[in-house]
């Protein structure tokens, strides 16, 4: 008997590494195809990719300042490299710093005005070119894979929180 749940489960783990490796060729090539589209979509208004990546972040705080720790943690930077990044962002007046309320050692970050609106510019522009992958397939296919995408993503952030 318990051989039998030995190979059940062996089998069970292979299965999953092989759909793994599956995932990974198939996200790997998605990215790579996708990745100078957003790039471009990004560039054109003058922005890196990290600093696209922290305007997106703060966009989706839901008008809540990040703290600085929070922001290098989720973006794996240091706390400087956050620094660097956000520096040209609120020259440019696309972030604002604030203290944390309670915590005046706690330095935050928040979206302003002209950072919404460049996101809702850049994201749309994205949603624009992502939504074209998705011509090739009939109506019920395309929820059903944005569905799909939607909780890998959920179940991607559980892991990385």
């Amino acid at each position: 008997m318990n051989t039998t749940s030995q190979t059940c489960c062996e089998g069970t783990a292979l299965e999953t590494h092989d759909l793994g490796a599956r995932l990974h060729v198939a996200l790997d090539g998605l990215l790579h195809l996708k990745k100078p589209a957003d790039r471009e979509a990004v560039c054109r208004h003058d922005i890196t990719h990290n600093q696209w990546t922290l305007l997106h972040m703060l966009a989706g705080a839901e008008a809540e300042p990040l703290p600085m720790g929070v922001i290098a943690r989720r973006m794996r930077l240091t706390p400087s490299g956050v620094t660097r990044c956000a520096d040209p962002l609120v020259e440019r007046g696309l972030i604002e710093r604030c203290m944390k309320a309670g915590d005046r050692r706690v330095c935050c970050l928040s979206l302003s005005e002209a950072g919404a609106a460049l996101h809702g510019t850049i994201s749309e522009s994205c949603a624009i070119e992502d939504g074209a992958l998705l011509d090739k397939f009939s109506p019920a296919e395309k929820e059903e894979i944005v569905r799909a995408i939607e909780k890998l993503a959920r179940a991607a952030e559980e892991l990385s929180s």
